[in-house]
């Protein structure tokens, strides 16, 4: 593992940070909604989109979640953070997460939040090239590696070359850390991008990173944070400067260097022989037989229509907009040949 990305605060990005500059931080979106400014970065740092925040709770009027922004307003409505004297920053595709219980929360099927997931990313550098958003591998990995293999097939399809991109992110990968899913799954994404794709984990911390982290080039969690809310709360430490545990610099630095610790545990060779093993067992063509094929993704005029109609009002009426919609529902609606899935390709 190259970088991990402490979990952190706004205000931690710029020269007043209480953090050594060295150490790199990860800021959600929602920390800084509303902002009037933000302070210069003198760090790497990474943008989480939000996702699994937005997408975990329906609407306040019951209906199913979605996100809570448009793809024109994630790109648009922040342009602070593109000015130049802000460097060192990513930031993640509007991405669709595929555990349990936001499926239930969204009433849409892993396939549908792979298609979204996919679709956003191609959306989002459409309306801007230059921003440095990274797609995001989406799957439930706790039921089959396959969904997260299946979502890479999904950005090929489209045109997406993912050993080709500075970053990948890895999403609904947290809660796998205390279990060995979380080694096949990226043993299994080593294995179909060749070792060559520089993978984002997303929430993975010290007992995850235990196992994979030769399989990963970063990741990112506040978990200690929400440890500090949980269980010290009033920060003991008198030189902090603040009042909570869960703000502590202190705790948070203490805690940056447990997870590098356990990160350093497995070498690439142990990596190496573990992939190895995955590859012998044969998981590679037996877990994947049960995966029910999945609708091709949509073509490249679909994303074409699909991209310029986002751009224009919600209520226009010009001929346009018709048309655009025709195109979309028409070819949504043809019959297209299934994708294979991973076991008859390996056959």
């Amino acid at each position: 593992m190259e970088t991990f990305y402490l979990g952190a605060q706004p205000h931690w990005l710029g020269p007043d940070s209480p953090l050594p500059g060295k150490i790199p931080v990860c800021v959600p979106r929602g920390r800084l909604t509303g902002r009037a400014t933000l302070p210069r970065a003198t760090r790497r740092w990474l943008l989480d989109s939000r996702g699994f925040t937005v997408l975990s709770r329906k609407q306040d009027d019951g209906h199913y979640a979605r996100w809570d922004i448009t793809p024109q307003q994630y790109v648009r409505g922040r342009p602070r953070l593109r000015r130049p004297d802000r460097p060192h920053g990513s930031r993640s595709s509007m991405d669709w997460i595929c555990e349990g219980p936001v499926r239930a929360n969204t009433g849409f099927e892993i396939l549908e939040h792979l298609r979204r997931t996919v679709i956003s990313y191609l959306e989002l550098r459409w309306l801007d090239p230059t921003l440095p958003i990274f797609p995001v591998i989406q799957g439930d990995a706790s039921l089959t590696v396959d969904h997260h293999l299946h979502c890479v097939d999904m950005y090929e399809q489209a045109g997406i070359d993912l050993t080709a991109l500075p970053l990948v992110g890895v999403g609904s990968v947290c809660k796998l850390q205390a279990t060995a899913r979380i080694v096949d799954l990226f043993a299994a994404l080593h294995h179909r991008l060749g070792g060559r794709t520089r993978l984002h984990a997303f929430g993975v911390k010290a007992q995850g990173l235990a196992a994979i982290a030769p399989a990963v080039y970063s990741a990112d969690s506040q978990a200690w944070s929400k440890q500090g809310r949980a269980t010290v709360k009033r920060c003991p430490h008198p030189d902090s400067g603040v009042r909570w545990e869960a703000n502590c610099p202190i705790a948070a630095q203490q805690w940056f260097g447990t997870v590098l610790t356990a990160a350093a545990r497995t070498i690439p060779a142990v990596w190496g022989r573990q992939v190895h093993t995955y590859r012998r067992r044969g998981n590679a063509g037996l877990l994947f037989e049960d995966l029910e094929p999945a609708t091709a993704p949509p073509t490249t005029g679909e994303r074409i229509a699909s991209a310029v109609r986002v751009l224009l009002p919600e209520d226009t009426e010009s001929e346009l907009a018709a048309m655009l919609d025709d195109f979309s529902r028409v070819h949504s609606d043809q019959a297209r040949a299934p994708w294979p899935t991973t076991a008859s390709r390996a056959a």
